[in-house]
């Protein structure tokens, strides 16, 4: 199996031109989302955070996108990713195709005003599912551990027995080193 690693340079060829995308979609977007907010009666000192928000989850379920390992999780993480940058889009859509004009129907105004803590649900629920699959690895192990220690350990140690376990080099090794990539330095 051939596998190809871009050089440093080839990753910021690739990575600028990314980001000024990205960075011209958000701010051409955003006037959108903003007016959009203040045509549904958001005050304009708070309609600003409206584009922020949207654009904000659509970073945080890509941010997750590289964190989540369970196939569904992804498809999940993508389908916020998809769901942000649509409705980001349908704003400006909307305000451009209204003009200076802008009519707000009642269910236009009620999805501005649910947004907010739809979104802050979803970017904490994509905030946990990323800390469990960082956290959880590492929880076990400890309990594995501490079972060990509860389990073998002690009870070898009060009947004066001497102890000599490897279990916790050899199991942070493979775990660390072999299971999530870290340099074996790092590990001892």
């Amino acid at each position: 199996m051939l596998v190809c690693q871009p050089s440093r340079w080839g990753r910021v060829a690739v990575l600028a031109p990314a980001l000024i995308v990205a960075a011209a979609a958000v701010a051409a977007t955003a006037h959108g989302g903003y007016e959009v907010a203040v045509a549904c009666a958001v005050p304009p000192g708070i309609a600003w955070l409206y584009p922020l928000i949207t654009d904000g989850l659509a970073l945080v379920a890509y941010a997750a996108t590289h964190r989540l390992g369970a196939r569904s999780a992804l498809i999940y993480a993508w389908l916020v990713v998809v769901l942000a940058a649509a409705l980001s889009g349908l704003a400006q859509a909307v305000y451009l195709a209204s003009g200076p004009a802008l009519d707000t129907s009642p269910v236009l105004r009620f999805g501005v005003g649910a947004w907010p803590a739809i979104a802050g649900a979803v970017a904490a629920h994509l905030g946990l599912c990323v800390c469990e699959r960082l956290v959880l690895p590492f929880a076990a192990l400890a309990a594995s551990r501490a079972q060990h220690v509860d389990k073998v350990i002690r009870p070898a140690l009060a009947k004066k027995t001497w102890v000599v376990s490897d279990r916790f080099a050899a199991s942070s090794v493979a775990f660390q080193a072999g299971g999530r990539a870290i340099s074996e330095a790092k590990v001892h």
